[in-house]
C-alpha cells in the first residue's frame, strides 16, 4: 500500500513541475488521488474482490516550506527554497507516511 501513497504525492509533484504553485491545489490533488483509491478499495471489499479487513484512511496531507517547516497556505513563491509535500494514511492499524520534495521553482 505504500506505493499508493507515493503515487498520490508524485501526482501532485508532476503538477508542480508543470507550473502549479497553489498550495490548496497541490494538497487537494494528493487528497483526491488517495480518496479515489480509498473508494476503489472499499468498492472491491463490497464486491468481495481481493477481500481484506483493512481499510485505507487518509490522516493528513501537508505542504510545508522547505526552509522553515511552516505550513504553506497560499502558494509557493518564486524566490522560495521549495517545499515538502507529505501525507499519512492508515491501512487498518498500520500508519504509512511519505513525502516528496518540491524543488525551488527556480530549479525546475
Amino acid at each position: 500500500m505504500a506505493p499508493i501513497l507515493h503515487y498520490a504525492l508524485d501526482t501532485a509533484l508532476q503538477r508542480y513541475r508543470k507550473g502549479e504553485r497553489n498550495a490548496k491545489t497541490l494538497t487537494d490533488t494528493t487528497r483526491e488521488v488517495l480518496a479515489s483509491l480509498d473508494a476503489f478499495k472499499k468498492a472491491q471489499h463490497k464486491q468481495h474482490v481481493t477481500l481484506t479487513q483493512e481499510v485505507l484512511r487518509t490522516q493528513y496531507v501537508s505542504l510545508a516550506d522547505a526552509t522553515t517547516g511552516m505550513e504553506i497556505t497560499d502558494s509557493i513563491k518564486d524566490g522560495s527554497q521549495g517545499a515538502i509535500l507529505s501525507a499519512a494514511m492508515f491501512l487498518g492499524k498500520t500508519r504509512l507516511i511519505d513525502n516528496v520534495v518540491l524543488p525551488p521553482p527556480s530549479k525546475i
